[in-house]
């Protein structure tokens, strides 16, 4: 039998959580709840916890180093092999019946980009019809409006063309559904456009563009599939698209500068009437990805919740902070005046 515990403050107090009575409890660790994990497995050592997530294992064992109550799993899958439990494929929603929320929708895995900062695997594999048609039906007794497609680069997996009808399948059981938000790149969008693939008809409302700098140096030192000239490209296609853009930027790039910087923040000056919102990434250098060569890095620099890192020099650690305070306010200010374009 399952059951959701929903913490909703967390107190430093010993005492606190108290936690209903269950043989395991279960949780998701990122960078931003972690030490509130850590806090919960401390003050219930009577208890035992199996824990996963989006964090480095070596990252999870320095905040859980004392924590002897606790395991760390690295997959679903190895969960249910630790446990003598079988393993069936999908994604079961039922605790969360009735949450307002953003359901992810996966097409396929993989990505063939090879951009050197990240760590996906370069081999896709597109999930099975019925699959696919079994995530959405676990959908059903949720409350939303969007579904985000969880594939890393949408549209290089073949059945992307398969979105239009799935918009429909969701639409006649959920009139509120709005559309889907994907993720892509720029290179991406203007083939789209050369095969004259319209996104909107897909039921596409929101795209997430991997802008990550406005500079061809940083873009072909990190093997992103762009230049500046792909990215104007690809931002004027989906202004006459009519889909909401949302720019993803990435701060803390080693070899950025106050030049560098400069560019991307003026570009996205230049072009913020037509963002929906911003999305602003700090740089990891994870174990795996090509990245993790150019400079040496510490346990602290894992932290996706911390500007500073390790290997900046003091200039290069208050240049991020300045660009990282003004990246905030062009979002802020995005943001404002989407609000004010919806009332």
């Amino acid at each position: 039998e399952k059951q959701l515990f929903h913490v909703d403050v967390i107190s430093r107090d010993r005492h606190y959580p108290i936690l209903p009575e269950a043989d395991i409890y279960f949780g998701s660790i990122m960078d931003c709840n972690k030490e509130y994990f850590r806090v919960i497995a401390q003050n219930n050592p009577d208890k035992k916890f199996r824990f996963g997530g989006y964090i480095g294992q070596e990252d999870f064992w320095n905040v859980f180093k004392e924590c002897f109550n606790v395991t760390y799993h690295i997959s679903i899958e190895a969960v249910c092999i630790a446990l003598d439990l079988q393993y069936q494929y999908g994604t079961d929603y039922s605790l969360f019946k009735g949450t307002k929320c953003i359901p992810r929708l996966t097409l396929s895995n993989g990505c063939t980009n090879h951009c050197r900062f990240c760590t996906i695997p370069d081999e896709i594999i597109e999930i099975e019809p019925k699959y696919i048609e079994q995530q959405i039906e676990s959908m059903r007794d949720l409350d939303f409006e969007l579904v985000y497609i969880n594939d890393k680069t949408f549209g290089q997996a073949n059945n992307y063309s398969l979105l239009s009808y799935y918009y429909y399948f969701i639409k006649e059981w959920n009139p509120k559904f709005r559309g889907f938000t994907v993720q892509t790149t720029c290179y991406q969008i203007a083939k789209f456009w050369g095969q004259d693939v319209n996104l909107k008809d897909l039921g596409i409302v929101n795209v997430e563009i991997g802008i990550e700098s406005y500079n061809n140096n940083i873009l072909k030192k990190y093997n992103k599939p762009q230049n500046i000239g792909t990215i104007d490209m690809a931002l004027n296609i989906l202004k006459n698209t009519g889909v909401n853009i949302i720019p993803n930027i990435i701060i803390g790039l080693p070899g950025e500068n106050l030049y560098t910087y400069s560019n991307t923040l003026k570009w996205l000056d230049d072009n913020k009437q037509d963002f929906l919102m911003l999305n602003v990434t700090n740089f990891v250098s994870y174990i795996g990805n090509e990245a993790s060569n150019i400079v040496e890095t510490k346990a602290e620099d894992f932290n996706e919740a911390v500007c500073k890192r390790s290997y900046h020099k003091e200039k290069e650690a208050i240049v991020v902070e300045v660009v990282t305070d003004l990246l905030f306010d062009i979002g802020m200010e995005i943001i404002e005046a989407t609000k004010s374009r919806t009332v």
